[in-house]
Order: C-alpha cells, then sequence, then structure tokens
C-alpha cells in the first residue's frame, strides 16, 4: 500500500486511535502523515501546467515530445523544469513510445 493511502487512512480514522499509534502500525512517520494533511487543502500545483499541455496536444495533433511541448510552454510564459512538463505528460498518457530497435 502507497504511503499516500496509509494517510488516508490514518486521517479518516484520527478520532479513534492516536496518531502516533496509526503512523506506527502502518509504518510511517508522523512527519510524513502532518505533512500530507497540511496538504489536504492545496490545489494541484500542476494542474495550470497540464490544461497548457492538453492545449499543446490538441493544437499539434498529439505529436510534440516532452522538450517540444517544453519549448511552447516557454514561448507562452510558462517556465518549468524539461522533467517536470515529462512527469506530468507521463501522468496524462501523452508521452510517445517507440519499439526499441533491439526488441522489432
Amino acid at each position: 500500500m502507497r504511503p499516500k493511502a496509509k494517510y488516508a487512512v490514518i486521517h479518516r480514522h484520527r478520532g479513534e486511535y492516536p496518531i502516533s499509534v496509526m503512523c506506527k502500525f502502518f509504518g510511517v512517520s508522523r512527519s510524513g502523515y502532518y505533512c500530507f494533511k497540511k496538504r489536504l487543502g492545496e490545489t494541484d500545483r500542476d494542474a495550470v501546467v497540464a490544461k497548457e499541455i492538453e492545449e499543446c496536444q490538441r493544437r499539434t495533433d498529439k505529436t510534440y515530445g516532452y522538450r517540444r511541448v517544453w519549448k511552447w510552454l516557454k514561448g507562452r510564459n510558462i517556465q518549468r523544469d524539461p522533467k517536470t512538463v515529462l512527469r506530468i505528460m507521463k501522468n496524462m498518457d501523452y508521452c510517445l513510445r517507440f519499439a526499441d530497435a533491439a526488441n522489432g
């Protein structure tokens, strides 16, 4: 089970059991739980970039890889690291996949 799911279970049952006991039971840190709790109310920081990437992919018929999308975003004054763009595109399943020459 992922830590995020464990933190969600701890948060759901925080009134029934002590936080420290549940964190120890699930094998996660208390500081990690409180960091998770702090982020609960925040909006997704990649949402704006994801929307722009969708726009870029729509306009280019999904032919741009992350480098060209990064340049496209840069041209629109959206400053992000290229690897951040790659991560967002992977999450959105926009990354192009090519067959390996060795694997045919």
